[in-house]
């Protein structure tokens, strides 16, 4: 496996990877997510906060995966 750092945006939910980065179509990559706050935004003390909590328990593997989200939703669906 080849590891490499990028930057992406955001764009209609989809990440769209800097230039200059090129990636062979359906490849699968592996995505940790760290956000960053825009130049020239601000972000309220307590907004400040919860994305510091995120990241900690996002750095100490306490999150719900892709495949766990989806299974609730279809579990809910079929209820």
């Amino acid at each position: 496996m080849k590891a490499m750092r990028m930057k992406a945006r955001v764009v209609g939910n989809t990440l769209v990877v800097e230039e200059g980065v090129s990636l062979p179509e359906g490849a699968e990559v592996e995505v940790d997510v760290v956000l960053s706050v825009p130049e020239g935004v601000e972000v309220d003390e307590e907004t400040a906060r919860e994305l510091e909590l995120a990241q900690q328990e996002a750095d100490a593997g306490d999150f719900v995966s892709e495949e766990e989200v989806w299974a609730d939703i279809e579990a809910r669906r079929r209820a």
